[in-house]
């Protein structure tokens, strides 16, 4: 996503699906948001929290869910 959100202000592309902070970021730097990705593509994954299991069995305070 980054690196999609450094191309946009490059202009070097005219549209991306962007998350959250770089869609904070477009909005807050003039970019007009044209859609949501739901709309568009159905239903996206766009952002993903992991962990390991074996750091997860050590730290099961820090998990959430």
């Amino acid at each position: 996503m980054t690196q999609r959100w450094e191309a946009m202000q490059r202009g070097e592309q005219i549209g991306t699906i962007l998350s959250c902070p770089y869609a904070i970021l477009a909005k807050a730097r003039g970019f007009r948001q044209l859609s949501w990705a739901m709309q568009v593509i159905g239903p996206y994954q766009g952002n993903v929290a992991a962990a390991r299991r074996s750091w997860a069995a050590v730290n099961p305070e820090k998990l959430v869910g």
